[in-house]
């Protein structure tokens, strides 16, 4: 295999960017649910009528990780990282203008311009990182943990103490025109992509793909609808338990924090045991954690220890399929990113309506039954 020339790019040129750009990411996204009351008001309606803005979220994730490798083939990778983090900067603007109109278009056009975004940025940030793609991938994407907790924290203390929640969204698109001063000055230019030769003609490399591929995007759409639904859930667990809405912040908060730290300081670990045994040990951790979900005595430790062992999957899938198959990192960079829209915009839904058919309490068997579904469907990547 020959890999395409990186136009002489480190590592470390990179990551302040990177590591900038994917916490603006989930600030940007973050925003939104805290802030939806507060829109709702302004709009003369309710949140519920508000919530088809998480719907088009979903979708313009999804939409942006099937074009972002054509528009990098096209514009180049840092221009598309660009590109996106425009998108991300005018849907800022459109949800700060208030009109429901605009809010939908712009909730869309921020996810569209995430997923330009960080499909670039895992290629990028995976093809330089050598010898410790766990590692440093995981660090990555421990960031978005930071910009989630920002955005509640930071919504939150505007919100009490009676100061616009504007600006949140204002610190967040100072943040976009940070990050795109950050990446436009990196060496890189091309996007990194390997090619194989002697493997058969195109039909035979497509099946060869498609059999890579399905099993991928079916473990990443199981995983990332267990991690959407095991944060989001939270509250609305301990509220439905009548232990209020106080502990299920604090078990949403405890989960983020040991995400958080999980992938920045376990994620050095993967690299030396192994890639896919971190992953099956994380999901047998993440499993016990939603299991002791059951016990009052131990609800907010399981949360915590869910969030632990969650914190290491995605990234780890990820550097896996890429390092394992890499005449199709770009392909498989997206699938990835693919499978966690197509998730969030389903999983979590059906998630509530088996709670809200079979009560409360049947949250932490659910979430346990789908936790060994996704240990058990690991067994079909090669």
């Amino acid at each position: 295999m020959v890999a395409t020339p990186h136009g002489g790019a480190r590592l470390g040129q990179i990551l302040p960017g990177a590591y900038l750009s994917l916490l603006i990411q989930s600030l940007t996204l973050n925003i939104v649910g805290p802030v939806l009351p507060l829109l709702a008001i302004e709009n003369a309606t309710t949140p519920e009528a508000l919530g088809v803005a998480f719907t088009l979220s979903g979708a313009g994730f999804l939409a942006g990780t099937l074009l972002s490798n054509r528009v990098a083939d096209t514009l180049g990778l840092r221009a598309t990282i660009v590109a996106g983090l425009v998108l991300m900067g005018l849907g800022l603007l459109g949800v700060m203008a208030a009109p429901l109109a605009w809010l939908f278009l712009a909730v869309f056009c921020q996810s569209l311009g995430n997923a330009l975004v960080e499909v670039q940025l895992n290629r990028a940030v995976e093809y330089l990182a050598g010898e410790r793609p766990g590692e440093v991938l995981n660090r990555l994407h421990s960031m978005w943990g930071v910009g989630g907790m920002i955005a509640a924290l930071g919504t939150a203390a505007l919100i009490v103490g009676g100061w616009p929640w504007r600006w949140i969204a204002g610190l967040a698109l100072v943040g976009v025109l940070a990050s795109i001063g950050l990446v436009l000055r990196w060496p890189w230019v091309a996007a990194p992509r390997e090619v194989a030769t002697g493997h058969g003609g195109p039909a035979s490399a497509m099946r060869k793909a498609w059999g890579v591929m399905a099993p991928f995007a079916v473990t990443l759409f199981v995983y990332v609808g267990l991690e959407i639904s095991t944060s989001s859930w939270a509250t609305t667990f301990f509220a439905g338990l009548g232990e209020g809405v106080v502990a299920g912040a604090l078990a949403t908060a405890g989960y983020f924090l040991l995400f958080t730290l999980g992938r920045w300081f376990a994620g050095p670990v993967v690299d030396r045991l192994g890639l896919m045994r971190m992953v099956r040990l994380a999901l047998a951790l993440a499993a016990i954690g939603i299991a002791l979900t059951a016990w009052p005595t131990t609800r907010l430790a399981g949360f915590a220890l869910a969030g632990l062992g969650q914190s290491l999957v995605f990234p780890t899938v990820l550097v896996w399929g890429v390092r394992r198959h890499p005449i199709w990192r770009p392909e498989l960079n997206a699938v990835a990113l693919g499978a966690a829209g197509a998730a969030s915009m389903t999983v979590p839904y059906l998630i509530g309506v088996a709670v809200a058919a079979a009560g409360t309490g049947a949250l932490t068997p659910i979430l346990v039954i789908l936790t060994i579904l996704a240990l058990a469907v690991t067994a079909t990547l090669h």
